[in-house]
């Protein structure tokens, strides 16, 4: 997704990306929001600096709320002043690009990102299996030769959140044999 109160940039943006991916766009922070929550994308390229409510706001707000929080985001900024710079990373995103980008570096930013988050999925997913076959085992003295299955609808209520998030709301099923 790409937000950014310049339409001319974001059309640039958009036909740059739009061969290798699903592009949403907005134009303001408030519509990006609306956008991000409706559609979640799997990374958002968010303009630092816009009216009314700009980059870091929406970040900000991103990072607050439960559906959203995970998806990464890269900002876009012209400035390239040092306190600019820090005030971006300061905010802990996964990723800047000083504007104008050329497009291999767009595409290069947004690929190495997009493999760093599914990176970050597999991990949750693994320490998922790992907190929820401790679950079950400490629960279960006799549980060998036992076949468990695991899903995210299957874990504890004090872990059906996190397993959700964890699974990335894949509706698979996996067996483990105990």
């Amino acid at each position: 997704m790409i937000v950014d109160d310049t339409p001319l940039l974001v059309r640039n943006v958009k036909n740059i990306l739009g061969d290798r991916y699903t592009v949403f766009y907005a134009t303001s922070g408030k519509q990006a929001l609306h956008v991000i929550f409706e559609k979640e994308p799997d990374l958002v390229l968010l303009d630092y600096k816009m009216p009314e409510m700009d980059g870091k706001q929406v970040f900000e707000i991103m990072r607050q709320d439960e559906k959203m929080k995970d998806i990464p985001v890269i900002f876009l900024t012209s400035a390239s002043d040092e306190k600019t710079i820090l005030s971006i990373l300061a905010t802990k995103p996964a990723g800047y690009i000083l504007k104008p980008a050329s497009q291999a570096d767009l595409l290069d930013k947004i690929s190495t990102c997009l493999e760093e988050a599914e990176k970050e999925k597999k991990r949750r997913l693994i320490l998922f299996f790992l907190l929820y076959i401790y679950y079950r085992l400490s629960n279960y003295a006799s549980t060998a030769s036992k076949k468990l299955t695991v899903t995210p609808q299957s874990a504890p209520a004090n872990m059906q959140n996190f397993s959700q998030r964890a699974l990335c709301h894949n509706k698979q099923t996996y067996h483990v044999l105990l």
